[in-house]
């Protein structure tokens, strides 16, 4: 299944289960009357996730960066070479996941609800995490 795809069944799951939740579109958007990318924004932010929302419970925020199941394998396996930047500096695919996961970790540490996710079950899991306890 394509990123795409599952960003659009974790968007329905979590308005389903009564959450505000949409996609972000953050890549590169092409031109064709100048047939190139449009330059990014100076208030583009590095990393963030594909998908967005806000708590039913306590409305705080939700980010939930999709991954194909073989995609979030290579994050799991590589969390701490990206996340201690241990690898070469030309790695552009190490460097946007980086940008991911410090994403991801900030939104955690001021209190909200981010993580790497490639199913329904990633989702439930980390809503479990926080509202179960």
């Amino acid at each position: 299944m394509k990123e795409i795809d599952i960003e659009k069944q974790v968007v329905e799951y979590l308005r389903l289960i009564g959450h505000e939740a949409w996609q972000n579109f953050s890549g590169a958007v092409y031109d064709p009357k100048k047939k190139g990318y449009r330059k990014q924004s100076d208030t583009y932010l590095k990393g963030i996730s594909d998908v967005l929302g806000q708590s039913r419970q306590s409305g705080v925020l939700l980010a939930f960066e999709v991954k194909t199941e073989k995609e979030y394998k290579y994050v799991t396996k590589h969390y701490d070479e990206i996340n201690n930047k241990t690898y070469l500096p030309w790695n552009k695919k190490k460097e946007h996941l980086r940008n991911q996961i410090k994403f991801i970790e900030g939104v955690n540490n001021r209190g909200g609800i981010a993580g790497f996710v490639y199913s329904i079950e990633c989702i439930d899991k980390l809503l479990r995490g926080v509202y179960d306890s």
